[in-house]
Order: structure tokens, then C-alpha cells, then sequence
């Protein structure tokens, strides 16, 4: 009557092998793999800013020997670049970020004609802002919300 029996087996075409389909299946599945990992990454990633993609706050300090101006800062939740610049103090020279007695952050050695970045991610809460060095300085607050 005709020819051999052959078996027939789920997702193998006449003539072809059933390892085929498999690693046809394994090409596809890697590439959704890769092709997801890029899609998160290109989510969680690329902002230059914290804080749920906000932009950077920017944030001028002075230091003199009565402490910093300003004394005090309301913010908003996010990443925090505080620009401490020293024009002409000889006593205070640092700028330092608590809560809690919990040191958040602190830009030191900020002498007289320097400058220092201090960049710093802050959730909401009360902080104080300490302007400090050689016996002088005072303190603020700061509320970010």
C-alpha cells in the first residue's frame, strides 16, 4: 500500500527534524528576553535628574562667619545640587546636611574663594543645615516636601 509508517509528532513539519522548532522557539524567546531588558532599562534609566525624573534643584549657598545664607530651605523631594561658595570667610568652611543627628551630606574645606558641589537625594522630611568651621558659623532648617 504505500510507505512507511511515520510517526507524526506536535510542531515537527513533514521532512523537517523536531530539534528545528525547539531551537527556533529557544532564538525567539531570547530575543523577547533581550528585547524586554531593553525596554526596562530605557524606563528606569536616562533621566538626569532624581526624584521620579524631575530635574536636578540647584541650590546657591554663601558661606561667611556668621554661617551660610540662606539659613533656610524649603524644597522639593529629589536629588538637590547645593553650589557652597566661600567668598572671603576665614572661619566657616563647611556646609553640612542632618537628620536626626544623621549626616545626610557636607561639603568641607570650602575656603575662602572656592567653591564645592554637594549633590544629594533627599525623600521628604525636616533636615538642619549646619555652616560650621573654626569655632563660628551658625545653623538653619530645611523642609523638603
Amino acid at each position: 500500500m504505500g510507505g512507511p509508517l511515520r510517526e507524526c509528532v506536535p510542531g515537527q513539519a513533514e521532512g523537517g527534524s523536531g530539534g528545528d522548532v525547539f531551537r527556533s522557539r529557544q532564538v525567539a524567546m531570547a530575543f523577547a528576553l533581550l528585547l524586554l531588558g531593553a525596554v526596562m532599562a530605557a524606563a528606569c534609566g536616562g533621566s538626569s535628574g532624581g526624584g521620579g525624573g524631575r530635574p536636578d534643584q540647584h541650590v546657591s549657598v554663601s558661606l561667611s562667619d556668621n554661617g551660610c545664607t540662606p539659613s533656610s530651605f524649603t524644597l522639593d523631594t529629589g536629588t538637590v545640587v547645593f553650589t557652597v561658595s566661600n567668598v572671603h570667610s576665614s572661619k566657616v568652611n563647611t556646609f553640612a546636611i542632618d537628620r536626626g543627628g544623621q549626616l545626610m551630606g557636607e561639603a568641607t574645606n570650602v575656603l575662602g574663594g572656592l567653591s564645592r558641589e554637594l549633590t544629594i537625594d533627599l525623600p521628604i522630611g525636616d533636615y538642619t543645615v549646619h555652616c560650621t568651621g573654626g569655632g563660628a558659623g551658625g545653623s538653619g532648617t530645611l523642609t523638603v516636601r
